[in-house]
């Protein structure tokens, strides 16, 4: 097997999955800052999470940020530069949106579920990769091991695709709920050891090569590695999945509002239907940007409100 072509295939999908976000939303706004008129460039501040950089450092993603976004105003908005700012955790985002140092914000969906009721964040938009906006966790295995559910998973070594730590895990509350509600446990004390990586060579890999029991990841991520090596998919198992869920979104904050109007939103949902817009969302590998709907949180919300009170409920006992 490639494992080169395969780190760097899925490296290039992870990717994407951020750096489209980030060159439509850019695209949109010189839209509208174009039509501001101003001697002095202006900075236009933009808000990532250090969780949609995988697979490459953040200083080497806010570079790249940095010169996209000159390139975009450069050509439709001279006036305004992009500042690219990354917070590391949801304290450091509350505390630059509260005091409007931020015109835009590139949050996860769990991440966003938990501020938006402490934030003035407008969420507008979602990505469609492959036909679909949603995607799911998988939890994989190999085949052949004597692991075929599980309660087989008991005491073994499992891996899981999360840029942050255990304890705030999304992947690791959907299993949670699934072990508080089978076996009264977590996943701290029904596996013998649990790993984090942000980077899917480090997750499927090591299943594939019996190094680890099990992984976390997400469809669509399993996929692109089942492409570049179709030995993946015949050696592993898919024994439990999520509901379907969106895994990132855009929001203005209320600093970008002030700016933000119905020329920008149309802006986004129409770029697939123009040759320059089809050019750019290609770049990313994107069908198309829809509108977001209050309904595509629904999962997240399900799943991070079960975690909380499935695990007051194991504590109370």
């Amino acid at each position: 097997m490639n494992t080169s072509k395969t780190n760097r295939g899925t490296s290039n999908y992870l990717q994407r999955y951020w750096k489209w976000i980030l060159g439509i939303i850019l695209l949109s706004f010189s839209f509208n800052l174009a039509q501001e008129k101003s001697n002095q460039k202006e900075s236009y501040e933009i808000g990532f999470s250090k969780k949609a950089f995988l697979n490459f450092s953040i200083q080497d993603g806010k570079a790249a940020a940095k010169v996209l976004a000159q390139k975009i105003f450069e050509n439709q908005a001279p006036n305004y530069e992009a500042n690219i700012t990354v917070f590391e955790n949801l304290q450091l985002l509350k505390s630059l949106v509260s005091n409007d140092k931020l015109h835009l914000v590139t949050l996860t969906s769990p991440d966003y579920y938990v501020v938006k009721d402490q934030l003035e964040l407008t969420p507008f938009c979602v990505p469609v990769f492959f036909g679909d906006q949603f995607s799911k966790l998988i939890l994989v295995v190999k085949k052949g091991n004597g692991i075929n559910n599980l309660k087989s998973l008991k005491n073994k070594k499992i891996i899981v695709f999360a840029n942050t730590d255990i304890d705030n895990s999304f992947a690791l509350m959907w299993i949670d709920n699934i072990l508080m509600k089978e076996f009264n446990e977590t996943s701290k004390t029904y596996f013998s050891e649990i790993k984090l990586s942000s980077k899917t060579s480090e997750v499927v890999l090591p299943v594939f090569f019996d190094k680890y029991d099990a992984c976390i990841i997400t469809e669509g991520l399993f996929d692109v590695q089942s492409e570049l090596n179709p030995q993946i998919k015949t050696k592993l198992d898919l024994i439990r999945e999520s509901d379907k869920f969106i895994i990132a979104l855009v929001c203005f904050t209320k600093k970008g509002n002030k700016i933000a109007n119905d020329e920008v939103v149309d802006a986004f949902l129409n770029l697939h239907k123009t040759q320059q817009g089809k050019q750019l969302l290609s770049v990313f590998r994107a069908d198309k940007i829809i509108p977001y709907k209050e309904e595509y949180l629904m999962s997240v919300e399900k799943i991070i409100d079960e975690n909380k009170k499935l695990k007051k409920q194991l504590n109370s006992r």
